[in-house]
């Protein structure tokens, strides 16, 4: 069901002006940012909507003392008892700064999931290279914040969910996830550029704006990290080409980075403002009114 206007292009303009100038920024209140986006916007398909998310979301917790997981090559296994490479594999493995709750209040919502067991155990961990955290109190803190937090959605997106043939997960390619794997920003963005060109109509779209170093580019600087490196230097390269972006068809709608904390939320920020370009190209067919 679409809601028609019937106002003239001026009035419907007028309403438009209105409805930008109270909303010029949409990130005033980061924990609640979607429960106060206007109606309009709220009515949207989510795959339309612009979303911060993070990389490897749960990864905060690893550390030199972590343990190398299944997810890493069998040579680094075998090796893990040098500490020294746990600590160089700390360094670049870790893509965040801050726990579950800390990126929720902060806005974001979509979370990246690596997952795995260690050996001879029952629990889940989440993982990237090395163990961070156990799965279920982070699962359970999503859920009770939901709870208080009715309007907001979170999306979760575990790359092998398929194999446990839960009925009730979507398909990957519901929200196809393309990778450059490089270490080059103007690879990255142009890779991205390209991605986005081609997105279908139909489907959700995430956007990893992260820049992936090889083994050699790790072992060429093994006394620093992945976050002093790349992570805070891109920083404003990231911003900048996240805010020429516009949501809606065949632009962004989920867009994942590292260390989102940096800057004082400034990727979550950017993502999440760049919403207001959708108040100025919503159609007159819209599906909700504008108030």
């Amino acid at each position: 069901m679409y809601f028609i206007s019937t106002s003239s292009p001026d009035e419907y303009s007028t309403k438009v002006d209105r409805m930008i100038g109270e909303n010029m920024d949409l990130t005033r209140d980061l924990e609640f940012w979607m429960s106060k986006l206007p109606a309009c916007l709220r009515a949207l398909p989510i795959i339309y909507l612009s979303i911060p998310g993070s990389h490897n979301s749960f990864t905060s917790n690893i550390s030199g003392g972590s343990i190398v997981s299944l997810d890493s090559p069998k040579i680094l296994q075998n090796l893990e008892w040098i500490y020294c490479i746990r600590h160089i594999m700390a360094n670049w493995t870790k893509n965040q700064n801050v726990a579950v709750k800390e990126q929720l209040k902060a806005g974001i919502r979509y979370f990246d999931l690596r997952v795995s067991a260690k050996s001879r155990e029952n629990n889940l961990y989440f993982c990237h290279g090395m163990y961070s955290c156990k799965v279920e109190p982070v699962l359970n803190e999503i859920s009770t914040f939901l709870e208080t937090h009715s309007k907001e959605v979170i999306t979760v997106y575990r790359s092998d969910a398929a194999r446990f043939g839960q009925p009730l997960f979507w398909p990957s390619a519901s929200f196809p996830t393309p990778w450059a794997n490089t270490i080059d920003h103007n690879a990255l963005f142009n890779f991205l550029d390209d991605k986005i060109k081609d997105r279908k109509d139909n489907v959700g779209f995430i956007t990893q704006i992260v820049l992936t170093p090889t083994l050699t580019d790790i072992l060429f600087n093994s006394c620093t990290t992945l976050e002093q490196k790349l992570a805070i230097d891109f920083e404003d390269l990231r911003t900048g080409w996240i805010s020429k972006q516009t949501p809606g068809r065949r632009g962004v709608n989920i867009v994942i980075g590292d260390f989102i904390d940096l800057s004082d939320n400034l990727f979550t920020k950017t993502v999440i403002n760049l919403n207001l370009k959708l108040l100025r190209d919503l159609p007159k067919r819209m599906t909700s009114p504008i108030n």
